[in-house]
């Protein structure tokens, strides 16, 4: 007969080891869910011996997984809720479909913005998102406004790859 788990043990043994490992509570919290549904999923065509011991290791892969990720393609930026709530500043998306493949859309966007050195990043999102002239921006970073052209023509040029998915 198998043992009994005391999974709160688990539970927090594997959220306190994540979170020492640098993950917030939230990931951390997201991270035990997928592993947990891997472990049921695996459960049902398998037998585990150590189903603690499972989510234990799944979830540290998957942790492992989500910082390469990252590393690869660069922080997550998060958006204001205003900015993604209302994107082109029209209220009340007219389906649920469009209101999904907003969020899809931004955060696409948030994820992109994130790859982009933070330098760019800063002056791409001071002249979308906050309209500030080039002018603005190079008294600001101490550039000629032709330098921050390029920064900001760079930061258009890989968010469009981006969004396409090249």
């Amino acid at each position: 007969m198998a043992a009994l788990i005391d999974w709160r043990s688990v539970l927090s043994r594997v959220r306190a080891t994540l979170r020492r490992r640098g993950c917030s509570s939230q990931d951390a919290d997201d991270l035990i869910q997928d592993a947990y549904l891997r472990l049921d999923s695996y459960q049902r065509t398998h037998e585990v011996s150590h189903p603690d011991a499972f989510l234990i290791r799944a979830a540290w892969n998957l942790a492992i997984d989500a910082h390469r990720a990252q590393r690869s393609h660069g922080e997550t930026v998060l958006l204001d809720e205003e900015t993604v709530e209302d994107p082109g500043g029209v209220r009340g998306s007219s389906t649920t479909e469009e209101a999904v493949l907003n969020w899809e859309r931004m955060n696409r966007l948030s994820l992109s913005l994130g790859g982009l050195d933070a330098r760019t990043r800063a002056m791409f999102i001071a002249h979308l998102f906050y309209g500030m002239s080039y002018q603005e921006i190079a008294q600001i970073q101490g550039l000629s406004v032709r330098a921050v052209g390029k920064h900001i023509s760079k930061a258009t040029l890989v968010l469009m790859r981006r969004m396409e998915g090249r």
